[in-house]
């Protein structure tokens, strides 16, 4: 199973989750960049309507440790 196939397969599963909860369930993820982010919405581009997404800018003082 490659990425992208893992990423449908998640976001299939979360979006059944919402349907049968509702407002009571609250998603918190992480997305390396903005980069990562627009690549995610153009591979489902209803998301963020559909899961009433809210974009929030996480800064951090310390550099980066990519690939941990």
């Amino acid at each position: 199973m490659n990425h992208v196939t893992a990423v449908r397969f998640v976001v299939s599963e979360l979006t059944r989750l919402f349907e049968i909860h509702g407002e009571k369930v609250w998603l918190m993820g992480v997305a390396e960049n903005s980069v990562a982010y627009s690549k995610f919405l153009s591979l489902f581009p209803g998301v963020e309507n559909d899961w009433d997404l809210h974009l929030l800018t996480v800064t951090s003082a310390t550099p980066s440790m990519e690939g941990l």
